[in-house]
């Protein structure tokens, strides 16, 4: 099953990204944790591409694809704002570093790294694209 959303990227919509991917998960035998840290994974995504890659610009969207088939759920969130390909590779964050600076944010790509079994970053068709895949065995 495949089914997808799009939001303008304004912080306030991220709610509706997460109500988005519980409807759209609830159908599937799998735990509620299972579901919880999926929707937690995309919110990141999401929030990524909202905050830092579109400055929250109401003018600009974003789509969130959702493809689950028996044992692989894939989710793909394109947007067309500012990509960094150094903040792509930072999936392991100096956690003793971030606290000493008290740091705030960066634990985002962590937590999508921690959650899914795959998560990459690229550009196609002048569009970002952050994919995410999660094994359901």
């Amino acid at each position: 099953m495949q089914s997808a959303f799009q939001t303008h990227c304004q912080r306030e919509n991220l709610k509706k990204v997460r109500t988005f991917m519980r409807k759209a998960l609830e159908p599937y035998n799998m735990s509620n944790q299972l579901k919880y840290r999926i929707v937690l994974a995309v919110d990141e995504a999401c929030s990524n591409a909202i905050i830092h890659g579109n400055n929250c610009n109401a003018d600009k969207k974003i789509t969130v694809e959702l493809k689950v088939d028996s044992n692989r759920l894939d989710v793909k969130i394109y947007d067309i704002g500012h990509y960094s390909k150094e903040v792509a590779k930072q999936k392991d964050p100096d956690l003793r570093k971030k606290i000493a600076e008290k740091s705030k944010g960066g634990l985002g790509l962590r937590l999508m790294f921690a959650i899914m079994d795959e998560v990459q970053f690229y550009t196609q068709n002048k569009k970002n694209i952050c994919s995410l895949s999660k094994e359901l065995n």
